[in-house]
């Protein structure tokens, strides 16, 4: 009974433990994890920055930029490409640079000549005509804006050829879920990660799945589903959108973590229970033992050596038996 009833205290007591410890190492796994993420996603947009300007020193680029005669009074009608534009590096380095999502070439003043689009779908109107102040501010660098209602990075480069020929490249993708994972990698065992607006009520930007945590999904209502942390605020260089980066992990995955490990060590403390309640049995068994054939000598020792005629006791303990054997 004593054994039992320690198991059960011990059971409640170090499941509260094992729940608090696994929860907080998770916590502090899951912060790790965000800023190992938040490290990437800071390379990848570097990496823009970087391409821009091997997109305009390369060879393609000089070459075609001075075939071009184009004139400030022309009629300007757009040239698009869906597959790779002449323009583009070659293949081999293509591969090891970020591929945009859109990329626009314009003539000296700042008006879209030519555009590429990965994909068919329509370009956002203000890039086919952009601001002035977009192209100085993504000058060189890479720049996270919002256009027509959605996050972009920018990266643009100007160029002047040796002819005087002057151009501009932009470079454009859209941050939403494609963009997160290319930044920080695709993996089945990876928890969910969020981009999030800053101030009092932050909402979901874009997110690694958005079958889980979709674009404009509030904060509060995911941590009723979701363990939130690594949260981190993400600013870059004149950057005028500031974004947090939080990450994600069920709660009902959590806790079934938890059920499993605390199940593990109260099946470990169960065995370890039985074999401490079957131990002291064996030992008092032994002990009972021992002292009823100290009994039975004692008893045969009064009968036939002082010739003391046996009692009758009640019945009770073997220690009573044995004190009353000495009595007499």
């Amino acid at each position: 009974m004593i054994g039992v009833i320690v198991w059960i205290v011990m059971d409640f007591i170090q499941g509260r433990r094992i729940e608090s410890i696994f929860m907080s190492q998770l916590t502090e796994r899951l912060g790790r994890q965000a800023m190992e993420d938040r490290l990437r996603f800071d390379r990848y947009v570097k990496a823009y920055q970087q391409s821009i300007r091997l997109f305009v020193i390369q060879g393609n680029f000089s070459d075609y930029i001075d075939s071009r005669k184009w004139f400030p009074g022309d009629l300007i009608k757009i040239k698009h490409y869906n597959n790779t534009p002449p323009w583009f590096p070659v293949r081999i380095m293509l591969r090891t640079l970020p591929h945009p999502r859109y990329a626009l070439l314009m003539d000296s003043q700042g008006k879209v000549r030519e555009a590429y689009r990965r994909w068919n779908n329509a370009l956002p109107p203000s890039l086919l005509q952009p601001a002035r102040l977009l192209i100085d501010k993504s000058n060189e660098q890479s720049y996270m804006t919002t256009i027509d209602g959605s996050p972009f990075l920018i990266a643009s480069a100007s160029y002047l050829g040796p002819r005087g020929k002057h151009a501009a490249l932009m470079l454009a993708t859209p941050i939403d879920d494609e963009f997160l994972n290319d930044a920080i990698g695709v993996s089945t065992q990876r928890d969910i990660v969020a981009l999030i607006t800053p101030g009092e009520n932050p909402r979901v930007i874009t997110s690694s799945s958005l079958m889980e945590a979709p674009s404009g999904a509030s904060l509060d209502a995911l941590q009723k589903k979701y363990l939130v942390t690594g949260k981190g605020f993400f600013d870059y260089g004149s950057s005028d959108l500031v974004i947090k980066f939080i990450s994600l992990i069920s709660l009902a995955k959590a806790d079934e973590l938890t059920r499993s490990l605390i199940s593990r060590e109260r099946e470990e403390r169960a065995i370890s229970a039985f074999v401490l309640i079957l131990t002291f049995a064996v030992v008092m068994y032994w002990v009972t033992q021992r002292i009823q054939r100290l009994t039975g000598r004692i008893s045969h020792f009064s009968q036939h050596t002082l010739g003391v005629r046996r009692r009758k006791f009640r019945k009770g303990t073997n220690s009573l038996s044995l004190r009353n054997a000495f009595s007499i």
